[in-house]
């Protein structure tokens, strides 16, 4: 092979590594930004799941609650355990605790049984007092202005 046949080939080999690199660096550019503009729905979409699994353990003791005639704490079993998780609710059967300033975390805490975040972001709990109403709680559970979902402890909806 002659000297000017390898370099021709050595050039070519560039090129194509160049192409290759370039179409690389476009595919990553398109998948980057079309993953930002999903970002928003997939974050309200996995908290939304999270509300469902909220919603699941509210149902849950509330149900155990009626078949145990009304106690003020309720006993699950956990799958798998010979353990007994206790709740407490309160006289409507809804998943509760005793007043306090750290209510609706403590709830969170007993319903989910996870740390108070999404997807590494903070989960923040708010307690809504509304006038005018049978004495309850309303606990708001958001990671945005625009995402979250709220517990009545006196009907136990929960609403997003």
């Amino acid at each position: 092979m002659s000297v000017k046949a390898s370099i021709e080939k050595r050039e070519k080999s560039l090129a194509e590594l160049v192409v290759v690199i370039v179409l690389f660096a476009l595919l990553m550019a398109i998948f980057i930004s079309y993953f930002m503009k999903q970002k928003d729905q997939i974050t309200y979409t996995g908290f939304n799941r999270l509300a469902n699994n909220f919603v699941s353990k509210v149902n849950a003791v509330h149900g155990q609650w009626y078949m145990d005639n009304k106690p003020s704490i309720v006993k699950l079993s956990l799958i798998g355990s010979l353990d007994k998780e206790f709740i407490p609710v309160n006289k409507k059967g809804w998943l509760d605790v005793k007043d306090d300033q750290l209510a609706c975390q403590k709830i969170w805490q007993l319903a989910l049984d996870t740390p108070m975040e999404f997807l590494k972001s903070p989960v923040s709990a708010v307690e809504i007092k509304k006038t005018r109403q049978k004495v309850s709680r309303i606990c708001r559970y958001s990671i945005s202005s625009t995402t979250y979902f709220e517990y009545n402890t006196l009907t136990g909806q929960i609403t997003n």
